[in-house]
């Protein structure tokens, strides 16, 4: 017997980036925003983490650097939830863009990160 056959194995994870800029350069408080992806990802898949601080930095579509504080929000699930429940969290993502004014948000799916 495998050890690990007696837990709970969590093989899927989203990890969802939040800015801390509105329309696209202007500096914000983003709590609000993480608490919201926070509660998502709570009622979808139980539990959530959220890291902070961190920098991203990024290029804009007008050609200029933007450097912000961003929160990581991360949150683990099995197999079956991570396929039932994908979509529901790239609406939540586009949701947020359209709340931030972002060009882009930034998410991983099982380790593989988009622009959303």
């Amino acid at each position: 017997m495998n050890i690990f056959d007696q837990f709970i194995k969590l093989s899927c994870s989203i990890e969802i980036i939040v800015p801390s800029t509105i329309d696209v350069d202007k500096p914000i408080d983003n709590a609000e925003y993480v608490n919201k992806t926070m509660d998502f990802l709570i009622e979808k898949f139980g539990g959530a983490t959220a890291q902070n601080p961190a920098i991203g930095g990024w290029q804009s579509s007008q050609g200029f650097k933007i450097k912000e504080g961003i929160t990581s929000v991360i949150s683990y699930m099995n197999e079956t939830d991570y396929e039932d429940k994908k979509l529901d969290c790239v609406k939540f993502i586009h949701f947020l863009k359209l709340e931030l004014k972002q060009e882009a948000m930034f998410a991983k799916f099982n380790g593989v990160a988009y622009l959303i």
